[in-house]
């Protein structure tokens, strides 16, 4: 049996008021994510015309229970993150650059390259081979 509460004139079950409760707090949440600019639709990407040969391949090498909207969506995220890492890449060698340029000093390819040799020796000997 469903416990009654009574407020005022109105008469409400106390899972109505659990359910409504739930939904208040779900559409704060919703405020709350569109107030920071996060949407909670998905996007879609324009549709690609790929010859046959392409989309033939792609789904050979589909795997069980792959769709290839899924692969399609994982090569992007894939080349999205390759990207950025690039661009990071460029930023620190930009970085690199200025600061050799605001001290002054520099390193030949093979002092580098013999400092690599000697870290890489002194692992070799850590690890005993």
């Amino acid at each position: 049996m469903a416990r009654l509460i009574t407020r005022g004139a109105k008469v409400c079950s106390v899972s109505v008021l659990c359910r409504l409760a739930h939904r208040a707090q779900w559409a704060h949440n919703v405020l709350q994510l569109r107030c920071f600019g996060v949407s909670l639709k998905s996007s879609t990407f324009p549709s690609v015309r790929v010859d046959p040969e392409l989309r033939q391949a792609a789904e050979k090498v589909l795997r069980d229970g792959e769709t290839l909207s899924g692969f399609v969506e994982q090569s992007i995220r894939q080349q999205v993150q390759r990207r950025n890492l690039q661009q990071e890449f460029i930023e620190r060698g930009l970085q690199a650059g200025a600061s050799a340029r605001n001290s002054g000093e520099y390193y030949t390819a093979e002092q580098v390259l013999a400092e690599l040799d000697d870290v890489l020796n002194s692992v070799r000997q850590k690890q005993g081979k």
